[in-house]
């Protein structure tokens, strides 16, 4: 049922793809995948509430889901950045190679004014991916003064 919802998820039928998660977890109130599954349909939707009640229910069965704990962080950056933040750490404890879990943070702690903590997350992200320089504003990243991803290469060895 999870690989039809996923399927019907990537067709773009919220409708379908939210029936067969919904009756995955009718089968198996355990399954935390299916939770998570129903969660970005609902996400995908704009329907944070229900979205993020489905990754909390992800995550009381399998307290570790990274997927599910990047999901609620990206959704609380918006309403709870304290939170947001908490969880994104939560991510790079237990994915420590998550560059986009440390560009989230590094924008977080930027958009609070903790430039030092800011830049050291910022230069993580873009050292482990560098492409997501490109996604740092230019606002924040002067201020960094993050090093090119020529520099970053070499750096890394240290």
């Amino acid at each position: 049922m999870l690989g039809a919802g996923t399927t019907e998820f990537r067709h773009g039928d919220y409708n379908a793809a939210s029936q067969l998660f919904q009756q995955a977890i009718t089968r198996d109130p355990s399954n935390a995948t299916a939770y998570y599954d129903l969660g970005t349909v609902y996400q995908a939707e704009n329907q944070i509430g229900p979205a993020l009640r489905e990754y909390r229910l992800a995550l009381r069965n399998s307290p570790n889901l990274v997927p599910a704990i990047f999901n609620e962080a990206t959704i609380e950056s918006v309403h709870d950045v304290p939170l947001a933040v908490f969880l994104y750490r939560e991510v790079i404890s237990l994915q420590p190679s998550s560059p986009t879990a440390y560009l989230n943070l590094g924008l977080l702690e930027a958009q609070q004014g903790e430039r030092a903590l800011a830049g050291v997350d910022l230069r993580k992200a873009v050292q482990l991916d560098p492409s997501l320089r490109a996604r740092i504003p230019r606002s924040v990243a002067p201020d960094l003064t993050l090093p090119s991803p020529k520099t970053t290469s070499a750096s890394s060895s240290t």
